[in-house]
């Protein structure tokens, strides 16, 4: 499995994502949906005289989420910025993170990196977007 696979699985638990679907790399047009794509960083964050690292995978979350520009939407919109950046605040705390048993890295911690952000709004729909990102110890 790989990485941007597990990150996948990991979100589907989210009580806010558990019945949307979640895609890698498309988006559908349909509200409810989202997808993870991969941002191109540096993968390593810190490099230690043993050879260690520390790597950071960067991805973006993206909805498209129900929404018609009234006040009831935008506040939607806001409560679900919050509760996702709080589920993931505390994953992290609790040290809960993506199974990565077969691919020999060590998650240290998942955080946004930046929060909820509307991108853009149709007549029905809202695109939103959270970036991310991994930080693992990784394979020397």
């Amino acid at each position: 499995m790989s990485i941007i696979e597990s990150l996948k699985n990991y979100l589907a638990t989210c009580p806010e994502l558990s019945d949307k679907e979640i895609n890698i790399n498309y988006l559908s047009q349909k509200p409810d949906s989202f997808t993870i794509s991969n941002v191109a960083k540096d993968p390593i964050v810190k490099r230690y005289v043993s050879g260690e690292t520390i790597r950071q995978y960067c991805f973006l979350l993206v909805g498209r989420i129900a929404y018609d520009g009234d006040l009831e939407s935008n506040l939607a919109i806001s409560d679900f910025f919050e509760i996702f950046e709080n589920w993931i605040f505390a994953q992290n705390e609790a040290k809960v993170f993506p199974d990565f048993k077969d691919m020999e890295l060590v998650p240290i911690a998942i955080e946004v990196t930046k929060g909820g952000e509307v991108l853009d709004t149709a007549r029905t729909s809202a695109r939103i977007q959270f970036e991310l990102r991994l930080l693992y110890k990784g394979k020397n």
